[in-house]
């Protein structure tokens, strides 16, 4: 039993290696397709864990200031939280 968590440790560190080598890689794909154009210059942005007082307004007001759409992830407690916010999102034409 004294060199189980040796063996543990290795693998654990194994998992991390190849999981930052996955992530910092460009043409790896282990974590799935890499797309590298689609030829309609368009992108999906995704903005997460919202809404928030501080942030969401900045990321609105910029996203209106170049004319672009985003899909706002937002979490339930937040969202109960700041309802107004939440229809603020909503109302400016964002999913």
């Amino acid at each position: 039993m004294e060199w189980g968590w040796p063996w543990g440790l290795a693998g654990a560190a194994a998992i991390a290696a190849a999981g930052c080598w996955a992530v910092l890689r460009p043409g790896c794909q282990w974590l799935g397709p890499v797309v590298r154009r689609t030829g309609s210059g368009r992108i999906l942005l995704t903005i997460d864990d919202g809404p928030d007082p501080r942030d969401t307004p900045v990321a609105l007001d910029l996203l209106d200031r170049h004319g672009l759409k985003a899909v706002f992830f937002m979490i339930g407690e937040k969202v109960r939280e700041y309802p107004d916010l939440a229809r603020e999102v909503a109302r400016r034409g964002h999913e």
